[in-house]
């Protein structure tokens, strides 16, 4: 299991089988910080990856994200030393920038609540999933740049809880396909709705769509305030994040687009984000 799972966090890596929207260390972060950046992404994509899993069982992955988790909370010791890696990296940034445990235990509970829950009644469930699976990212990068008040936080899981939903809409297909839907079932059935036909462009599925995206703005933009409240590459990093991540939603809604195969952000794109950034 641990071989297959370690060739395949390799390609992942690498970027060849996972799409991110956005830098997960832009290059304008200081070597540290991207180093530490660095280390906490192998972590939370090799667990993800174990959760994600479509090789092995939902026991199994439920049984190895379990022990993870005591890996990362000292009671368990990694199996090999792919895994050894991985959490000696993790542990010596945790230790040098006085990172918050909790935040990581909140991930790994996210990744084993996948295992557990395929389905959501209303956005109040997921964004109870997103306290976990989202929120803790944003929280360990404003404890990296010392950012890490009260009301920054409360900001951060507002765009991260944005990115989450922004995220299953994506990757609605992706999850489909190992068994997960992230969408409200009351909207759906608002929009008399049994399931999302994404190969139809229908108008009850267009007004299904529009409201999830209507949602996910509302985070995106209670959190757009933490940049008038963050200094130097943070503040650029989190303009960019925002603005771009209200540019998808903008796309999105935009005709059919959301029913075409590529929803990546295009070049063009990228060119409507600078202006916005500089002339905001």
């Amino acid at each position: 299991m641990f071989e297959l799972l370690r060739k395949r966090f390799e390609k992942i890596y690498r970027g060849s089988h996972h799409y991110e929207n956005f830098p997960v260390a832009p290059f304008y972060f200081s070597k540290k910080k991207i180093k530490a950046l660095s280390a906490i992404y192998k972590f939370a994509r090799y667990s993800d990856d174990i959760a994600d899993s479509t090789e092995f069982s939902k026991s199994v992955k439920l049984n190895e994200l379990i022990r993870l988790k005591k890996c990362l909370l000292k009671k368990d010791k990694p199996k090999n030393n792919f895994e050894k890696e991985i959490f000696h990296n993790l542990f010596f940034e945790i230790k040098n920038w006085n990172l918050n445990l909790i935040n990581f235990s909140n991930l790994i509970d996210a990744f084993i609540s996948d295992q557990q829950k395929n389905e959501y009644e209303n956005i109040e469930e997921i964004l109870i999933y997103c306290k976990n699976s989202a929120n803790p990212i944003g929280r360990i990068v404003l404890e990296l740049f010392n950012e890490n008040n009260e009301k920054n936080m409360q900001l951060s899981d507002s765009v991260c809880s944005g990115l989450q939903i922004l995220n299953f809409i994506q990757d609605i297909e992706n999850d489909i396909k190992i068994g997960r839907f992230y969408m409200p079932k009351n909207i759906l059935r608002k929009y008399d709705c049994e399931f999302i036909n994404l190969t139809n462009k229908s108008l009850k599925n267009e007004k299904f769509i529009e409201e999830i995206l209507t949602i996910c703005e509302s985070y995106l933009q209670k959190g757009f305030k933490l940049q008038n409240e963050l200094k130097g590459s943070l503040k650029i990093y989190m303009k960019f994040v925002t603005t771009a991540s209200l540019r998808c939603c903008e796309k999105l809604k935009q005709n059919d687009n959301f029913f075409k195969k590529n929803r990546k952000l295009t070049f063009y794109d990228y060119s409507i984000i600078f202006f916005r950034v500089i002339l905001t």
